[in-house]
Formats: C-alpha cells, sequence, structure tokens
C-alpha cells in the first residue's frame, strides 16, 4: 500500500502531530487536568472559526455578483458559531471551575437569603438548599 501525499501534506501532517501532542505533553509532563485539556480543545474550536470565516471572505465565486452572498454568509456564521463557543465555553469554565473565580454551577451556600433558619428551607440540609442554580464567575 502506497501512501501519496498531496502538496502541503507534510505541514499537514507535522500540524497535525503537534496538535495531539500539546495536550499529552501538558498532561504528563505539565501536570495538566482534565479541565484546562477541554478548555484547549475550545479554543482550538475558536481558531478553526476565524479560520472558517477566512476561508468564507476570500473564496472564488464564479460570478462577481455572489460576492454580496458573502455579506449575508459571515454574520450569519459568526452569530451563530460565535453564540455557541460562547455557551460552550461558559459551561466549561462553570463546570471545571476555571476563571478565578468560583464557577461551579450549583452553589453551596448558607448565606443565600432563602436559606436562613427561618425561611421555608428550615429543617432541610444546606446542601438541598444551597444547590440553586446561579450565574458562573467566569472571571473576566
Amino acid at each position: 500500500m502506497e501512501i501519496r501525499w498531496r502538496s502541503g501534506g507534510t505541514l499537514s501532517l507535522l500540524s497535525l502531530i503537534g496538535a495531539n501532542l500539546a495536550p499529552l505533553i501538558g498532561v504528563l509532563v505539565l501536570g495538566w487536568d482534565a479541565g484546562v485539556v477541554v478548555l484547549l480543545y475550545w479554543v482550538e474550536n475558536l481558531v478553526l472559526g476565524v479560520y472558517t470565516i477566512l476561508r468564507i471572505v476570500f473564496a472564488r465565486v464564479p460570478v462577481p455578483l455572489f460576492h454580496a452572498g458573502k455579506l449575508f454568509a459571515i454574520p450569519f456564521f459568526t452569530l451563530h458559531f460565535g453564540g455557541f463557543c460562547a455557551v460552550h465555553g461558559l459551561f466549561i469554565m462553570a463546570l471545571f471551575e476555571l476563571g478565578g473565580g468560583p464557577g461551579a454551577v450549583f452553589a453551596e451556600t448558607s448565606s443565600f437569603p432563602a436559606c436562613s433558619s427561618s425561611s421555608s428551607c428550615s429543617g432541610r440540609s444546606s446542601e438541598a438548599c444551597g444547590a440553586i442554580l446561579r450565574r458562573p464567575s467566569v472571571g473576566w
């Protein structure tokens, strides 16, 4: 079986190997945890989004009038992909407690007004009362 390289194949192969070695080295040598690795893959997703926008901008079209379609495609892609990445990034920050602040989605707080001893939560454990969905602090 013969492997045929297309032009730029060596650079593509080296990029692929480097992109997969970075998390491996990070985990084995630098002691990264799962949150950092997932964040790295999320940033890779952002890079691919920017690359896709550049491909749309520089795409060849058979008729010059078709360039007008790019005026719709670029904002459409940016809005939808950007929204996806923003929500995905917030979930990553919250679930892995990244961003420098308390990032857990479910907080255990005894100082929350609804969890005081005179409230409707009296008699319940602070864990049951404190498991309240709150906006995560991402530290930006």
